[in-house]
């Protein structure tokens, strides 16, 4: 389960620019992920921490594949699956049911 938001649009609006701020797409702790799962029969809690984020790097690495510098780091097929797995995940809680990734990921 995730909660909140990525920081950085915020951040944004506020007149805050990334090479000011060290912490910059920092998320605060509260709002770090939790992983529940089911491991050799006993219930797991995990709190997860979020990646930092940066929209200055992610853009720079599409303008450098763009101009042959770097190959993406974040691929079409990638971005793709995410949304997928996100589309049955709502799938699988609308049904109650489990809901299969198989034969449904491309980039993976």
């Amino acid at each position: 389960m995730k909660n909140g938001v990525d920081p950085q649009e915020a951040l944004l609006r506020a007149g805050a620019f990334p090479d000011e701020d060290s912490n910059w797409g920092e998320e605060d702790p509260s709002i770090y992920g939790k992983l529940n799962l089911l491991w050799n029969g006993e219930d797991v809690e995990e709190i997860v921490p979020s990646k930092r984020g940066s929209y200055p790097d992610y853009y720079q690495n599409i303008a450098d594949a763009i101009l042959g510098r770097a190959s993406l780091i974040v691929t079409a097929e990638q971005g793709r699956d995410v949304i997928r797995i996100i589309e049955l995940g709502m799938q699988s809680q609308e049904e109650r049911r489990v809901v299969s990734l198989d034969d449904q990921l491309i980039a993976y």
